[in-house]
């Protein structure tokens, strides 16, 4: 078993490949669109992990959780949405604990969670997708994406 990629996103002005998402490659079994996201590092910053994500069971359960964080005090960072690439309903939220969180808000994603049901699946059958870079790439309807995406 390794890992296959199910979509490349691309820079408008060159094509080069900017970003990719990978999936578990378990052959004609069905896996989640992706298990990692991986970007280069922009000039002057070092490699980091933007974010980890957690799927939880249904939009039901997702939608609870994000009142219940509300209801907590949790600063939202963007959602409730649906991503274009994954097809999953999210929703990023900000981590108290301060990791990742020590970034400059310029910086790319300093939210340091994200929650999400109802995602794509796929296997080894499915073909791998080429999408430009840019907002509209990041989310099919939800709140503006936030100008560090």
């Amino acid at each position: 078993m390794g890992n296959k990629i199910v979509e490349k996103i691309s820079e408008k002005m060159n094509r080069k490949p900017a970003t990719c998402f990978l999936y578990i490659d378990r052959g004609l079994e069905f896996t989640d669109h992706h298990a990692f996201f991986i970007k280069s590092a922009k000039q002057n910053q070092k490699p980091a992990v933007a974010h980890a994500a957690f799927e939880v069971h249904d939009l039901d359960v997702q939608q609870l959780g994000h009142q219940h964080l509300v209801s907590q005090g949790y600063e939202l960072c963007w959602g409730v949405g649906r991503h274009l690439l994954g097809s999953q309903i999210f929703d990023y939220w900000y981590d108290t604990s301060g990791f990742v969180l020590l970034k400059p808000v310029t910086e790319f994603s300093p939210c340091s969670q994200e929650h999400y049901a109802d995602g794509e699946m796929v296997n080894c059958e499915t073909h791998v997708s080429h999408i430009p870079a840019g907002p509209e790439a990041l989310s099919v309807w939800g709140p503006e994406v936030p100008s560090y995406f």
